[in-house]
């Protein structure tokens, strides 16, 4: 059964409270955020999806327009350079996306962000 549709169905304030207890100790370990006011990150994640993805499924990749901010809220990926080359690999609780990319969505990806297990994903798109 597909999460997202489920939290779609509720009503905006429950898809709310909601997104809020799946998503807000995760932003909260994000430097940027860790100082938002309860207000603010409720804000936030009333803008957020998830979205749950297979192993080796690809997030995005080298030359994408970066559009959005993730947060693994569960499983692992890998972070591969143009020559796939894994650089990193990240697990549950980590995000990513580039702050430049997010807050200017012309900024192209430098890198493949692969799903290596099951995967979810709160997403915040711009």
């Amino acid at each position: 059964m597909d999460s997202s549709r489920i939290i779609r169905d509720l009503p905006p304030t429950l898809q709310t409270d909601v997104m809020y207890e799946l998503c807000a100790k995760h932003i909260r370990r994000v430097r940027l955020f860790s100082n938002c006011t309860e207000m603010l990150l409720r804000h936030m994640v009333a803008q957020f999806f998830v979205e749950i993805l297979p192993c080796n499924q690809i997030i995005y990749q080298v030359g994408d327009i970066g559009h959005a901010m993730y947060f693994l809220t569960r499983g692992r990926v890998e972070l591969l350079r143009k020559t796939n080359v894994v650089v990193r690999a990240l697990e549950s609780c980590h995000w990513f996306a580039v702050v430049h990319s997010h807050l200017s969505p012309s900024t192209l990806r430098s890198a493949t962000l692969r799903c290596v297990a099951l995967c979810r994903l709160s997403i915040a798109e711009c």
